[in-house]
């Protein structure tokens, strides 16, 4: 920026870049037209990848589950139980991965470098039980109901709210 009246933008390459003048900066509505204005000059384009992955929305949705519970009479805690489970056999497969139906053949199948599948599982508890649980994939495992992807839930209105409810009706039974 310069007190000539013109920002003056680089690409990086030996392309040149027309400057923006002061004020089509002060005649801008909102902070995000000036964004958008440098961005079309250096030529930068927007991303079209989709910024939640299943495991971004995990991860959310553990946050807003264990958020919106905070002051509930029953604690509601999530964490992953990976430990002594580095080899998946019937003698060291944790008791409680057969209470969910499909959950130790997703955990069977789950690829891990480190040997250890159960990291990218999160138990919910109520209380001492375990009440579902959640894979870094975005799939719900509940004690009554088959896996649930959550993934297309939270696409259909790219809102947490649907996912977040079937989460905490999972873990309420």
């Amino acid at each position: 920026m310069n007190l000539n009246g013109s920002i003056h933008l680089t690409r990086g390459d030996d392309r040149a870049v027309d400057g923006i003048g002061w004020q089509a900066l002060f005649e801008a509505e909102d902070p995000h037209e000036v964004v958008k204005l440098i961005e079309t000059a250096v030529g930068w384009t927007t991303a079209s990848a989709d910024p939640t992955t299943p495991r971004s929305l995990t991860y959310r949705i553990i946050a807003a589950v264990l958020g919106r519970t905070i002051n509930d009479r029953i604690r509601l805690t999530v964490g992953t139980h990976w430990y002594g489970a580095s080899y998946l056999t019937p003698e060291a497969t944790p008791a409680w991965v057969s209470e969910f139906e499909g959950l130790e053949s997703a955990v069977r199948a789950c690829p891990d470098e480190a040997g250890l599948p159960l990291r990218h599982f999160w138990m919910i508890h109520r209380g001492d039980q375990p009440s579902a649980v959640l894979a870094d994939d975005a799939t719900l495992y509940a004690a009554h109901d088959g896996p649930t992807s959550l993934m297309p839930l939270y696409r259909k209105t790219r809102s947490l709210e649907d996912s977040v409810n079937v989460v905490l009706g999972a873990s309420a039974s």
